[in-house]
């Protein structure tokens, strides 16, 4: 069974972070530092003692929240599931608008938004520089 658990200790966060997934998930002018905002909430996803998916959730105001799932290859076949629970969790504390950001060439989140009835609503404009390329961010919403 996969639960879903809040976490309390940033260790577990930086534990799934690997070198691969931190590079996919950063720009060019990343730190290498993660940080812990105490605004940010964040979920993982276990089964057994292992950490299938993490989620970050930034407050936008009282009903929206920000996204941004953080899945490793080998645990794609979970993405969409987990994605759903938490939307369905986060819906019983009385959000009702999700908001997701991710650059234009990650067609994997782009396919997974989609897969989880978030519609693009928005494009920021070269915002986001990655390998010397600026690169579009993609802004896909769901209600």
């Amino acid at each position: 069974m996969i639960n879903i658990h809040k976490v309390e200790d940033f260790e577990d966060v930086k534990k799934y972070l690997d070198p691969h997934l931190i590079n996919k998930i950063s720009d060019d002018h990343f730190s290498g530092v993660v940080d812990f905002s105490p605004f940010n909430s964040w979920y993982k996803f276990k089964k057994d003692k292992n950490i299938l998916g993490l989620f970050m959730v930034r407050p936008i105001n009282s009903v929206t929240v920000e996204l941004h799932p953080l899945f490793k290859l080998r645990h794609a076949k979970y993405a969409k599931d987990l994605s759903l629970r938490i939307i369905e969790k986060l819906k019983g504390e009385g959000i009702t608008s999700f908001i997701c950001e991710f650059p234009d060439n990650n067609t994997a989140t782009v396919k997974l938004a989609e897969l989880c009835g978030f519609n693009k609503v928005g494009i920021k404009k070269s915002s986001w520089l990655k390998n010397g390329e600026l690169i579009d961010i993609l802004i896909y919403q769901k209600v």
